[in-house]
């Protein structure tokens, strides 16, 4: 019985490379999917931290970060927080400046998600205060290192930068 890599080599090649194409293509399939799932989850938790920071309520923000979480500012300034009370109160400081300074909202544009092994993501956004009128009053980048559990996402690690 002759199998189907049998016969002149150029026709070998041809089926050789056919198989090979269609294994990269089912992986590319398979990563996009992947892709999709984890680009849905982070959209997910910056649409919840939006809604959270809409409260203006530390308490609120803290619920979507896990423990114990560092944060670094701009200036490499590192803080960490072994519990949500003290987040908590981390972010309302932060919550009642923006409010205080005239901001009503707040929105972000991801510019990089990537997986990190199958429980972490790393996502880097520019975030935009807004005011009322949804004007920008100020904007910067911050990268979250993030869990991902039961479709969800909560991050542990957040890094202030330049948008």
């Amino acid at each position: 019985m002759e199998n189907e890599l049998t016969g002149n080599s150029s026709e070998r090649n041809i089926k050789v490379l056919g198989i090979f194409i269609y294994g990269i293509t089912l992986r590319m399939q398979a990563e996009l999917k992947l892709m999709k799932q984890l680009i849905t989850e982070a959209t997910e938790f910056l649409d919840s931290f939006v809604a959270a920071f809409s409260t203006f309520d530390g308490e609120v923000v803290a619920r979507l970060f896990t423990y114990p979480y560092l944060a670094v500012d701009q200036h490499g300034n590192q803080s960490v927080f072994h519990g949500s009370k003290e987040t908590a109160r981390y972010f309302q400081k932060h919550l009642d400046g923006y409010k205080s300074g005239g901001s009503d909202s707040c929105s972000y544009q991801i510019h990089e998600v990537m997986q990190i092994g199958a429980l972490g993501a790393l996502l880097t956004v520019t975030w935009t205060l807004k005011d009322a009128n949804g004007d920008e009053i100020s904007s910067w980048g911050e990268s979250y290192c993030v869990l991902r559990t039961n479709g969800k996402m909560s991050a542990h690690t957040s890094i202030d930068h330049a948008a």
